[in-house]
């Protein structure tokens, strides 16, 4: 190098000192035409774009001075951190490549490769680099750190936890690294490790926000919600935030005060309208508020619609999501809806819990009646070889088998509500002078269970029982209903805004002797108040047709008809037979009972009219071949049916077609609200015809009460109202 070229790098590297940027690069510039200048001239000029704020100018420089000394690692690291700058990250692991492929041994360089793998969300790629690296003897701090970073986003929490205490033995901030093993702790479920891990955080650095509200989730995790609600507050009285109102609402949550759960998630949507978090939060608050219907299928369409793959997670939530829509739309009665979503849910998981139960039943409520006997099949198939794939109420109209009843009952009560290892009752005497007798039901309003139920709650004599009305759900005395039987049970408490326990402790504390539980597993069901054990004889009565499968109900009551005499090993409880029909009469036949005419109800007036107001599900293919058997030898004989769905009208209009009967013989009848109004049309059949796996309950009762006459088929499961019908005969 002559004299005069020392003088101008001297020159250049003067006006970089004294900040004279631009005169410094023309300086490098006029240097590069200089084989022996040029990559020192590159260096210089890639120094001072970065300078400058030009990082992808100076990776630029970088990459032409690695071309002139291909064999130098530090050429590529540093055109990698300027990619990096320039937020060019696939460039960035390209030059980081070369640069670790160069000299192994680079810490800097295998740091450099990491990060930005990791930034892109390459958290596997990251993991190998690291690995790779330690069984060279290659680590540090740093590459302990991004190491475990890399770990905890490929939701490798355990070795994430592992790789945050080798960066601190390497001498990384402990405080730091603390803190996101504490993530990693709330990631795999360990609330009190993640606590610990906070609070070692928080002790170096006590004023760190995120620490303090993570702190707060560790609370809510190991069921101090009281202690979560108070350091809650305490954060949002400097500044309203998403993620401090979505934890406080699960803090309210935990503690059953759901209306302040609620206020805290729609406080947070009104900062955040597209958060899925707390969109998702919210939902499992209306789930289990027992909140269905219109509000909970529009959270659950908001929920959805701000999913995304990128989610934790992302797959068993959007399930999730679609197992809770479907319940939704059944207590909507909208079963195309349902039948779509739980196509969906079955696509995207066959195998998630109950999807198939949920997917035939589905079907069948809407008559679709494709691939039905493929259905049932893989219900029993499934039901006998110990896999989750229907609740034992979905089963029953499919499969008349006893046995496989009880199975898919046993099971379903081991997996979800196992009974309590320290029940709260134990089998004794009545502790007062009449025995006290309480009743466990979601269904205290307009329901068919309370329209059997309250003459015979009313009836009770009360110098001998004392009886006591427990719903599980939220209702009102809006409700002519609610305020009828509120007036029978000498108590009614209602016990929607306490958990499973707290309710079953509850029932204790009122020395309730017998719990006679009408819902079973049906809709509304909540089997672990009763798993609790909260009193010393618990009873499975009127609700549900089959067995409970798990030994805390004690006896079933039924009938010879419902429970034939040789099916006791069925059933996991004590049978107890009536020597009366099961079904309470319920009220007595209004006197005043006046059809519309058949003309309002679009019923031809010289027709033999058939009446089949079953829920859909309870009608199979087979049944409905049945009934049009009988259309066809029976020329002026109608089938008047209950059909909400447009979807399942037409498809029984299809279906009558191709049996040979013109579509115009099905006559809908549409949901009246009114039960009164209901019976006086009922006087307009001719003929009830029953379903015979899944009998008919409350509305063969009601068409006995309107004087129909019922065809009886045989069931191999439960002949409800038989016994009903004889006695009227």
């Amino acid at each position: 190098m002559s004299t005069s070229e020392e003088l101008r790098l001297n020159e250049a590297a003067a006006a970089e000192a004294q900040g004279r940027l631009d005169h410094a690069a023309a300086v490098y510039e006029s240097l590069l035409h200089d084989g022996a200048l040029r990559l020192r001239a590159l260096i210089r000029l890639a120094a001072l774009e970065l300078a400058r704020g030009r990082p992808a100018e100076a990776a630029a420089r970088y990459a032409e001075a690695g071309t002139l000394r291909q064999e130098v690692p530090q050429l590529p690291y540093n055109e990698a951190l300027a990619h990096v700058a320039a937020g060019a990250l696939e460039a960035a692991i390209q030059a980081s490549e070369r640069a670790v492929s160069l000299a192994p041994d680079y810490k800097e360089a295998r740091l450099a490769l990491m990060g930005a793998l990791r930034a892109l969300g390459r958290f596997r790629s990251a993991i190998e680099v690291g690995r790779e690296g330690l069984a060279r003897g290659v680590d540090s701090a740093e590459l302990a750190a991004e190491h475990a970073y890399a770990l905890a986003g490929a939701g490798e929490h355990d070795s994430a936890v592992d790789r945050f205490g080798d960066a601190v033995r390497f001498g990384a901030d402990r405080y730091e690294m603390r803190f996101h093993a504490g993530c990693s702790e709330l990631a795999r479920d360990r609330p009190q490790s993640a606590l610990d891990a906070f609070d070692g955080a928080l002790a170096g650095r006590p004023q760190w926000l995120e620490a303090k509200i993570n702190r707060a989730v560790a609370l809510n995790g190991l069921g101090r919600y009281d202690e979560a609600r108070s350091a809650c507050v305490a954060l949002l009285a400097t500044e309203p935030r998403v993620d401090v109102l979505r934890t406080l609402g699960r803090a309210h949550q935990g503690l059953h005060a759901f209306d302040a759960a609620v206020d805290c998630l729609r406080e947070a949507l009104l900062l955040a309208p597209h958060d899925h978090e707390s969109w998702d939060i919210l939902v499992t608050i209306y789930a289990e508020a027992n909140v269905s219907g219109p509000m909970l299928l529009a959270c659950v369409d908001e929920a959805l619609r701000t999913w995304s793959e990128a989610l934790v997670d992302a797959r068993q939530r959007r399930l999730k999501l679609l197992s809770l829509r479907v319940g939704a739309l059944y207590a909507l009665s909208n079963m195309d809806e349902a039948e779509s979503t739980v196509d969906e849910l079955v696509a995207l998981a066959e195998d998630f819990p109950l999807a198939l139960g949920h997917q035939a039943f589905a079907h069948a409520a809407n008559f679709n009646w494709q691939g039905f006997d493929g259905r049932r099949e893989g219900l029993r198939s499934g039901v006998v070889a110990g896999r989750q794939v229907t609740t034992p109420f979905q089963l029953l109209p499919f499969i008349a088998d006893a046995a496989v009843q009880k199975r898919c009952a046993t099971a379903y009560m081991d997996a979800l509500y196992p009974p309590a290892t320290e029940p709260l009752a134990v089998v004794s005497d009545p502790v007062g002078t009449r025995i006290r007798v309480g009743y466990l039901s979601a269904d205290f309003r307009d329901h068919p269970v309370s329209h059997l139920l309250a003459a015979t709650l009313e009836a009770h004599d009360q110098s001998k029982f004392e009886i006591i009305g427990l719903s599980s759900h939220q209702v009102t005395d809006a409700d002519p209903m609610t305020r009828r039987l509120m007036g029978a049970f000498e108590r009614f408490e209602i016990l929607s805004a306490l958990s499973d326990r707290k309710a079953a402790e509850r029932i204790r504390s009122l020395n309730v002797d017998i719990l006679v539980d009408l819902n079973g597993l049906t809709a509304g069901e909540r089997p672990a108040i009763a798993a609790a054990r909260p009193a010393p004889v618990q009873v499975n009565f009127l609700g549900y047709p089959g067995t409970i499968g798990a030994a805390h109900h004690d006896y079933v009551i039924a009938d010879a008809g419902v429970i034939p005499p040789g099916s006791e090993a069925h059933y996991t409880e004590a049978v107890i037979r009536l020597p009366v029909p099961l079904l309470p009469p319920g009220d007595c036949r209004p006197e005043d009972l006046v059809s519309p005419g058949r003309a309002a109800l679009s019923l031809p007036a010289d027709a033999l009219v058939i009446a089949a107001f079953h829920s859909g599900f309870k009608v199979s293919p087979d049944v409905f071949g049945i009934w049009m058997r009988l259309l066809r030898v029976q020329p002026r004989a109608v089938l008047w049916m209950s059909a909400s769905s447009p979807r399942g009208r037409a498809r029984l209009r299809t279906a009558a077609e191709n049996a040979g009967v013109s579509a115009d013989r099905i006559v809908f009848a549409d949901r009246i609200p009114d039960r009164t109004d209901h019976l006086h049309r009922l006087t307009e059949a001719d003929l009830l015809v029953d379903t015979p796996v899944y009998n008919s309950h409350s509305s063969a009762l009601d068409a006995l009460r309107s004087e129909e006459h019922t065809s009886e088929l045989q069931s191999l499961t439960n002949i409800v109202c038989r016994l009903l019908l004889e006695k009227k005969k």
